[in-house]
């Protein structure tokens, strides 16, 4: 991830924290070490002695202390670095300090400090304001002990009677002390959930206010599962919230999302304009979506208070960029002044569905997107979605599983019910007319067709990149299977706008399509679905106690037409494979010298439950080794293949069959 430093003045920088003793209402917590470190246990040269973590209404203090091991710790805690967000938070310091063989050095030095802007978004166009603290420390040893603490007091002010907050109860690193500590007014309610945990705070009454406390000794890595749904969180958390639920979550966003009574000139007249030219309601949603998606920039400038509140929509109008909350406010009074009726809708782009496990909370979300209600149907639109195609029954809705409608009518979450895309995804036909010998190329042709989300993939990489670059990584794709392939004709593309469908077509010359085959005294013509074969892949990770994540949806089909130069042999045949997740289909056929290799591949859900990981490893395992075909030629050379046909061998008798051409499927 890519991110922008902006350098502040050391002298301007102290302006932006401070330090001092830590607050009285924080409770101090001494740091002990235990009789022995877990040495094999250790990542990145470190061992966690402390961690501590105090938070009231307003206020979140942290206190680490951590050993260096090795040399890999003494380059991990070179520097220390928090985030803050000056604009409604502030900073205090209150140590940083080395303990050697018992002695305290202090290494709060104004001299290494400094402050940088980080933009860590701003690959994805999002400039969120933060800025972070940074020092560098200075003669540290293998022993040493780092230990630090700081407070960062402040409220976002869109998040108004919304307090969340959340401790994790394990790492994938060992720790030998953890301790959690929440205090909250008597007279607020807050709501509290454990996840992936029998764990729960103790509560007990403090001063008058509510005490929650987690305390946690000799704590074990957790070593994570590769190939996670992105929903799924391996380690143990809890959190509280102030909401006590959806419906209130909804109610506290209804008023950023109010449609303003007045409008700009220009707005209102571009407005005007698509009403002018579309009758019906479909038409005008279709126009103010599109103008939404091809003219406004995606850029957000989430600071402060605006990383919760939409701008304007006359200002996003007229500067032209907004990001996703902008975009759905612009697009929702867009709609509402023409008549229709839509609601703004935050959703959560990884925990999608699995959002009703949360707590209420506006951080529960990521996203905003519209619900369009028209002609009886409702309609899941992102005006952020660049390059979308289609009318409302074949372009590619988000799919997001539950949205919070934003709506004084809203009691609860809502599934969203999208619409699947009709067909394949993906859908490619090959033909292949094989010659004799290589004297002369073969001739290979493809036809792809994308539809749903993958033309949505295809347009943006045929807008954004040069005819030269995309020819070039297509002919360097299929090299890897014929080193000597070159281009016949240019690549072309057929967009259909209206059916959300692209065809691309792509001709090639394969000189020494056969490869002689040493051990076998035979050459050998190969066929083999690489694009199919990247949704077999296994995960790395076998024996898991976690859930695997698969592609979904995915629905690919492939068809590879091969025109042989004589009459062969080959068994027709026909394979199904079926779990929970996936379905795949694959047929040989094979009539007057053409064979016929048919493959359809589906997913049904975006995941394996950890008690069928087996079985679906197994039967990816069956479906790759049916992937891929080989035809061996046995003549005397490549220049003088056998001509043999199927005629000439019944005559001859079963004893010339293994002289013949032969038809194997292998693995790859």
């Amino acid at each position: 991830m890519s991110a922008l430093f902006l350098n502040v003045a050391a002298a301007d920088s102290k302006k932006e924290y401070k330090t001092g003793p830590p607050s009285g209402w924080i409770t101090p917590v001494a740091v002990e070490e235990p009789i022995k470190i877990p040495s094999t246990a250790i990542n990145d040269g470190i061992y966690y002695l402390l961690v501590d973590n105090q938070a009231r209404k307003g206020a979140t203090f942290k206190h680490y202390a951590q050993t260096i091991i090795n040399k890999k710790g003494l380059e991990s805690l070179s520097h220390i670095s928090i985030d803050f967000d000056p604009s409604y938070e502030e900073l205090v310091i209150h140590n940083i300090d080395v303990i050697r063989k018992g002695t305290v050095y202090n290494k709060l030095n104004p001299d290494r400090i400094n402050l940088f802007q980080r933009e860590e978004e701003l690959e994805y166009q999002i400039y969120n304001g933060e800025k972070t603290f940074n020092i560098i420390l200075d003669d540290l040893r293998v022993g040493d002990i780092v230990q630090y603490s700081y407070t960062i007091s402040g409220e976002n002010p869109s998040l108004k009677d919304m307090y969340y907050q959340s401790f994790v109860l394990q790492w994938s690193v060992p720790v030998y002390r953890l301790y959690h500590r929440l205090i909250w007014p008597s007279d607020r309610p807050v709501h509290m959930r454990s996840h992936g945990t029998d764990i729960k705070p103790s509560t007990s009454d403090h001063k008058g206010s509510q005490l929650f406390l987690v305390k946690r000794d000799s704590i074990q890595a957790l070593i994570i599962d590769d190939n996670l749904p992105g929903w799924y969180y391996p380690y143990p958390w809890i959190e509280f919230s102030e909401a006590s639920s959806w419906e209130e979550v909804a109610r506290w966003g209804a008023p950023l999302y109010r449609v303003p009574s007045k409008l700009s000139g220009e707005l209102d007249a571009k407005i005007k304009e698509i009403m002018s030219q579309e009758d019906k309601p479909e038409g005008r949603a279709l126009s103010a979506l599109r103008f939404i998606q091809d003219e406004i920039r995606y850029l957000g400038i989430e600071m402060g208070g605006s990383s919760y509140k939409p701008s304007d929509p006359s200002l996003v109008f007229s500067r032209r960029f907004g990001d996703c909350k902008d975009m759905a406010l612009l697009f929702h009074t867009m709609l509402r002044k023409m008549g229709i009726e839509s609601y703004p809708a935050l959703v959560s782009t990884r925990y999608k569905d699995k959002v009703t496990e949360s707590l209420p909370s506006p951080l529960a979300f990521n996203h905003v997107i519209l619900r369009v209600d028209m002609i009886g149907k409702s309609y899941w639109l992102d005006p952020t979605q660049t390059y979308g195609r289609g009318n409302f029954d074949t372009m590619d809705q988000p799919r997001y599983g539950t949205a919070l409608i934003i709506s004084d009518d809203t009691r609860g979450l809502v599934p969203m019910n999208t619409m699947m895309t009709q067909g394949p995804l993906q859908e490619v036909k090959e033909i292949f007319h094989i010659r004799e010998s290589n004297n002369e190329p073969s001739t290979y042709s493809v036809e792809t067709f994308y539809r749903g989300r993958k033309a949505n993939e295809i347009r943006e990489d045929f807008a954004t990149k040069s005819m030269q670059e995309i020819e070039k990584n297509y002919l360097n794709y299929y090299a890897s299977s014929y080193p000597e392939i070159v281009m016949n004709n240019s690549i072309s593309m057929k967009d259909d706008t209206t059916k959300n469908v692209i065809v691309v077509n792509e001709s090639y010359l394969i000189p020494n399509f056969w490869t002689k085959k040493e051990e076998k005294g035979s050459q050998e013509g190969y066929f083999y679905p690489y694009e199919l074969a990247e949704y077999t892949r296994r995960p790395s990770t076998k024996q898991r106690t976690m859930p695997l994540n698969i592609p979904y949806p995915a629905h690919f089909r492939q068809t590879t037409e091969i025109n042989l130069p004589d009459d062969w042999y080959i068994e027709p045949s026909e394979v199904n494979i079926e779990d929970g997740s996936v379905d795949f289909k694959s047929r040989v056929d094979y009539r007057d010298r053409k064979l016929m290799l048919n493959y359809e591949f589906r997913t049904k859900k975006g995941h394996v439950d950890v008690s069928h990981v087996q079985e679906h490893i197994s039967t990816k395992d069956r479906i790759y080794d049916e992937l891929g075909y080989s035809i061996y030629n046995y003549g005397d050379g490549e220049s003088e293949p056998n001509g043999v046909n199927w005629t000439i061998l019944a005559v001859a008798g079963f004893s010339l069959i293994l002289g013949a051409f032969l038809a194997l499927n292998v693995y790859r």
